[in-house]
């Protein structure tokens, strides 16, 4: 499983995320299940460990029933997906880039066929309206020396109820109103920002201890309107370089230099900034010059409706306080982004809405995610860290990922070929006399040539 010989006298509290999971996967194994359940086991896992733990599940012999709000995760692990709603579950084959295609389709069919059927309920009631108009009529000009009109105001009659019955049949196959799913309306508007540089970071050295530098000589820029992922391995300096660029943490040495219009939007995994005895409406209206009813018609999006408002922060779930902190963003008039994890705690169609409106916003955005689908839709640039350590690559995350396995793919090569060479040197320096032996050694080396 991965957990090194040094952690195994530690204390279970000490080890990362990562390290959890994987422990009470082991403690799992020892009993051999046939079925394992898992309440979202990528929580806090980097995306290294979240590849693993796909290709250990695609591996593993049992059956396999997870959570997860995870879409890439769903996509490599699941063979079918089950969508839990108030009238029952529903199986559809593949993950969720499968279920989301199917999702769409029944939901276009379910409202072609609601529209088609109220269409077809109008117009029997048109008819039935007409001929009752013309019954009244027919019925009112009848009499015994008019039995033509007596005649036509019967055959109205027999039409209405004709048609009446068909109403019923169809009101009694009456398909319900395709519901449309409520989620977060969030749309951020950035001040505006002439310059086109807003911030540099010349030089920058940080380090937490005196002996052991975190990051050293670092240069970077950020242009309006990039949107910059920040990917590594937990422990690899992200949240510390979010905290450098919004100055929670001082450099040792180095200078930041913020454009004079550049105003930074924060948000931080750990939701430091939400003070727990306020309500979600107090903390909102704690933001300067904003009214009553902007903050709760803005709540009223990011799904906070009536009495709801009055709930306070220290009693809230961890996506609903994620939610109160997009508020907060919302209203802060941010023309720079900087997001550390911000959908760990929200639901799939939540993720959704906030993608899309980081892709519409205006702004720049900086991006800590262990979400591969976040960052393939949002990012235009990747910062690729390891120990104080970045790569700066100028393209999108889609183009990062292809670079990274191409970049894996050859040093692998690399690593073949070198054991290659090593062999095919250690068989070539052998001495042998025996004719059979020579022919073995020489098909052998004929044979590393040719892998070569």
């Amino acid at each position: 499983m991965k957990i090194e010989e040094a952690l195994w006298n530690n204390p279970y509290s000490s080890l990362s995320g990562g390290q959890k999971t994987r422990l009470k996967l082991a403690r799992m194994l020892i009993r051999q299940p046939k079925l394992l359940v898992l309440d979202e086991p990528t929580n806090h896992l980097d995306v290294e460990s979240v590849e693993w733990l796909a290709g250990w599940l695609d591996a593993y012999k049992g059956t396999v029933l997870f959570i997860s709000h995870e879409r890439d995760f769903i996509d490599k692990v699941a063979t079918a997906t089950y969508e839990l709603t108030d009238k029952g579950t529903k199986r559809y084959k593949g993950g969720y880039s499968a279920f989301k295609v199917l999702k769409e389709q029944e939901q276009q069919a379910a409202k072609a066929l609601f529209s088609k059927q109220q269409q077809e309920k109008k117009k029997l009631l048109e008819v039935i309206q007409t001929y009752k108009q013309w019954y009244q009529k027919g019925s009112n000009s009848a009499s015994v020396r008019d039995p033509f009109a007596q005649k036509q105001a019967g055959r109205h009659a027999v039409q209405i109820k004709s048609k009446e019955k068909a109403l019923e049949k169809l009101e009694s196959q009456q398909i319900e109103k395709p519901k449309e799913t409520k989620g977060i309306k969030a749309a951020f508007d950035g001040e505006g920002f002439d310059s086109k540089r807003m911030i540099t970071l010349e030089g920058i050295s940080f380090s937490y201890t005196k002996t052991s530098p975190f990051f050293q000589n670092v240069n970077f820029h950020i242009e309006k309107g990039e949107r910059i992922a920040v990917t590594g391995k937990n422990g690899s300096g992200k949240t510390t370089f979010l905290k450098l660029l919004t100055g929670q943490l001082l450099p040792d040495q180095g200078i930041l230099k913020a454009n004079p219009q550049l105003k930074i939007g924060y948000f931080m995994q750990e939701l430091e900034g939400l003070v727990l005895e306020n309500s979600i409406l107090d903390e909102v209206l704690s933001l300067k010059n904003i009214s009553q009813e902007e903050a709760r018609t803005i709540l009223a999006c990011f799904l906070f409706r009536r009495d709801e408002v009055f709930k306070k922060v220290k009693d809230l779930s961890m996506g609903e306080k994620c939610r109160v902190a997009f508020v907060k963003l919302y209203f802060s008039d941010s023309n720079l982004l900087v997001l550390d994890e911000p959908t760990n705690y929200l639901d799939i169609n939540a993720r959704e809405q906030i993608e899309e409106a980081l892709v519409s916003y205006h702004g720049s955005v900086v991006i800590v995610s262990h979400d591969p689908y976040l960052l393939r839709n949002v990012a235009t640039r990747v910062l690729s860290m390891d120990r104080g350590s970045m790569q700066d690559f100028k393209g999108t995350y889609k183009e990062w990922e292809s670079y990274e396995k191409r970049t894996a793919d050859k040093q692998n090569l690399m690593n073949q070929q070198l054991i290659l060479e090593l062999e095919l040197a250690d068989l070539v320096s052998q001495e042998q006399e025996d004719l059979d032996q020579i022919k073995l050694v020489q098909r052998q080396i004929n044979h590393i040539k040719n892998q070569l």
